[in-house]
């Protein structure tokens, strides 16, 4: 039953055996590209935020008000990720748009 299998690392495995099957072979066994495809859906009962925190370091010129980035530091905890390159790309995306709030747009906080 599906109860007795175990996924872990690319790998199925019948619980308390040793008898396994790569994930890449059982692709290969499919007859047919529909019998790749998997349907689910999971329902989070509470909220989940992530944790972190973003430094950014700025030199401005006293003079001309030019504003350069020295350095800019990101701690995130996320927690377990299902695609890490996305999960960059939003990170890198939310930095980008962050900097041209602050130093383009003209945003004022008060």
């Amino acid at each position: 039953s599906a109860d007795d299998i175990e996924l872990s690392n690319g790998v199925a495995r019948i619980v308390g055996t040793d008898r396994t099957i790569h994930f890449s072979s059982i692709a290969k066994a499919a007859k047919n590209p529909d019998d790749l495809k998997g349907f689910g859906e999971f329902v989070q009962d509470e909220c989940t935020y992530p944790n972190g925190t973003h430094i950014c370091e700025v030199e401005i010129d006293p003079d001309t008000g030019v504003t350069e980035i020295v350095r800019y530091t990101i701690v995130d905890d996320f927690g377990v990720t299902v695609n890490p390159m996305l999960l960059a790309g939003q990170v890198h995306g939310g930095v980008v748009q962050g900097i041209g709030q602050a130093l383009t747009e003209n945003t004022v906080y008060d």
